[in-house]
């Protein structure tokens, strides 16, 4: 959508604080589920949820070019958001299952590098595909996607390690008792959900601290950086150029969290010292080249390096920071954990789209407002 928005606005008439509405309409409905997400992945189990999850998003997205008024692209949007507001959740619950403790941040930080490939094949896609057939066929596009996934996914995958005799990919036998070997592997034992340890947690205070702090400046750079971009030098909304820095990032994530999995379970440096280290350095980081968006009068290339770096830096919090920390707090209760943190981190994605689409329209464009409140 942050890629379509400039089309849509342009056929619409929209100014910027309604461009900033439909940016936001898939946050909120992204927020719903996020806490029944998790509780729900515990009782039917990651696999189905995540494939009613991807279906309703799918079936919203095909019809969105239908229903192309405000209502209907927000009410559609938002379904999206409903959609995989149970996703998220669910990927936490399969990583928990699945892998052992000392694989966990690996598999965490390669989920979020596929989520960041596709968010770039979606920006680098869709200018092309709105450029030659109309903004509306790349929704019919991507719905046709999200159906394909859907069948591919259950009849791939299994709900356990041991559900997969009726799947195609199987794993060995000595795989599987290594997964279950693990002290923290217990599906469907997962007992009483301790919602009072949880909230009251001083730790997973400052998780949710962390989490709403990355994704304020991580759903700015996703939703804006297209139209950022364009205002800077018409020529370079093209794909390519907004893509660059998700195309990077894997770079960054991958290869951190295998480090940090190696160097906590070779006791190198302990999991309190790599999560708050990657926490630390990738906020920090991002913020000084924020402040330099902010200040300095840059063209679009320069725009574009400053942007890739900040949102690189950002990998440092993904792949060995707050993403994993679930998982070591609560290993047996990530789902919900997540669930939690990811309801308040959502926030950013509604009232700070639209807090930054109204600043945007009132200080007449100026870019360095929103990217200062970011820093």
């Amino acid at each position: 959508m942050s890629s379509s928005i400039v089309k849509i606005s342009e056929e619409k008439k929209w100014n910027q604080s309604t461009d900033g509405l439909v940016l936001a309409s898939y946050y909120i409905g992204y927020l719903l589920l996020q806490i029944p997400g998790g509780y729900l992945s515990r009782k039917a189990g990651g696999k189905w949820l995540m494939v009613i999850g991807i279906l309703i998003s799918s079936l919203a997205t095909f019809v969105l070019p239908y229903w192309d008024s405000f209502a209907g692209i927000f009410i559609c949007r938002m379904f999206v958001g409903v959609g995989t507001g149970v996703v998220s959740p669910s990927n936490y619950y399969m990583i928990s299952v699945w892998f052992a403790k000392h694989e966990k941040s690996q598999m965490a930080s390669i989920i979020n590098t596929l989520q960041m490939l596709g968010t770039a094949s979606a920006l680098g896609i869709t200018p092309v595909l709105s450029e030659s057939f109309g903004w509306r066929f790349s929704f019919l596009f991507y719905g046709q996607l999200g159906l394909l996934w859907c069948l591919l996914f259950l009849i791939c995958v299994g709900r356990f390690p041991r559900d997969t005799k009726t799947t195609i990919f199987t794993i060995s036998e000595e795989e599987l008792q290594y997964i279950e070997s693990d002290p923290q592997y217990i599906p469907g034992k997962l007992g009483v959900i301790p919602w009072k340890h949880i909230i009251c947690n001083r730790a997973f205070l400052v998780l949710v601290y962390n989490h709403f702090s990355f994704n304020w400046n991580f759903y700015m750079f996703l939703s804006w950086l297209p139209t950022y971009i364009k205002s800077l030098d018409p020529s370079y909304y093209t794909g390519i150029y907004s893509l660059i820095p998700y195309l990077v990032l894997p770079f960054i994530i991958i290869p951190n969290g295998f480090l940090s999995d190696y160097l906590a379970k070779e006791k190198i440096l302990s999991d309190l010292f790599i999560r708050k280290f990657n926490q630390s350095f990738g906020l920090l980081s991002s913020s000084v080249f924020l402040i330099a968006l902010s200040f300095a009068r840059v063209d679009a290339p320069t725009a574009l390096a400053l942007t890739m770096c900040g949102i690189i830096f950002q990998g440092f919090s993904m792949a060995g920071g707050f993403s994993v920390n679930h998982l070591d707090l609560f290993p047996r209760h990530a789902s919900i954990a997540w669930g939690i943190t990811n309801t308040f981190s959502v926030i950013p994605g509604i009232l700070g789209i639209f807090l930054q689409g109204w600043i945007l329209q009132v200080t007449s464009s100026n870019w360095a407002v929103p990217f200062m409140i970011g820093f």
